[in-house]
């Protein structure tokens, strides 16, 4: 995983978001380079601990889910599903929209890899699902202390940001699943929103992901000026653009959440 280029981290390898930097790189580098070990974030850490709460309320909320898909997007969820564990997936090299990027060389070690939260699977028909839970405490205070501020912490769940579009592309596209259901729980409410496969963004994001690569290896594994690659100016817009064309999402009841008054154990 080290060594390849993520679905979670590519949005920042692309530069399509302002949270790039040299770290995002240390896997095309020539020559050794060290690395800080990771530190443990308490927001990912409680994003992580939380997925089963997003998962077991897209289960509890299937009849809306179901019902927003026909309805807004033309799409058909069978009535009998199963929620699957998923691993780490790779991008073949033969995969078509590899092929004339430098992705689709064998002889080239460059991979792209993703790893889904998880699978819905039914007769002829999977969906992937990623989930992102919101940290309702927050921290950085004089004393600091963490603060239960759930309202300050919650998700915007109207509309989907650069990175998540560019993580669920790549979890298709390495996938071979061309629907993905993106779940925003907080403990006040859970959205779900459908997004598509889009394969001609994919073909131009290897594209311009092709000469970010080369640029890195030829820094050594440094954040490469993005303004001299070429196309890259008119590929972040698309992407935006591509985001905002998506529709709004639904919401289902929370498997664990917040009537109003209290955290509810359920």
């Amino acid at each position: 995983r080290a060594a390849a280029c993520t679905a979670s981290n590519a949005a920042a390898v692309l530069g399509v978001d302002e949270g790039s930097c040299d770290a995002h790189f240390v896997m095309y580098s020539v020559e050794p380079v060290w690395q800080a070990p990771r530190e443990s974030s308490f927001q990912k850490e409680w994003g992580v601990r939380h997925e089963m709460c997003g998962l077991a309320s897209v289960m509890q909320g299937l009849p809306v889910i179901r019902e927003h898909l026909a309805s807004r997007h033309g799409v058909s969820l069978p009535q009998e599903v199963t929620v699957c564990e998923q691993g780490m997936y790779f991008v073949p090299h033969e995969h078509p929209l590899l092929q004339g990027t430098l992705f689709g060389d064998k002889n080239m070690s460059f991979p792209l890899a993703a790893s889904p939260d998880a699978l819905l699977a039914g007769p002829g028909f999977n969906v992937l699902i990623e989930v992102k839970c919101a940290c309702p405490f927050k921290g950085g205070f004089d004393d600091g202390l963490w603060r239960w501020l759930p309202c300050a912490r919650a998700l915007s769940v109207d509309d989907i940001c650069v990175n998540e579009f560019v993580q669920c592309q790549i979890q298709m596209l390495a996938t071979g699943v061309p629907h993905c259901l993106l779940v925003r729980w907080s403990v006040k409410e859970c959205k779900v929103l459908y997004v598509p496969f889009d394969g001609a963004w994919c073909k131009q994001m290897l594209i311009v992901l092709s000469q970010i690569v080369l640029a890195a290896v030829a820094t050594n594994g440094k954040c490469p000026q993005f303004s001299s690659i070429s196309g890259h100016d008119e590929f972040v817009r698309d992407t935006r653009e591509r985001c905002s064309r998506l529709l709004e999402p639904c919401t289902v009841p929370n498997a664990k959440g917040w009537d109003g008054r209290r955290f509810l154990q359920r």
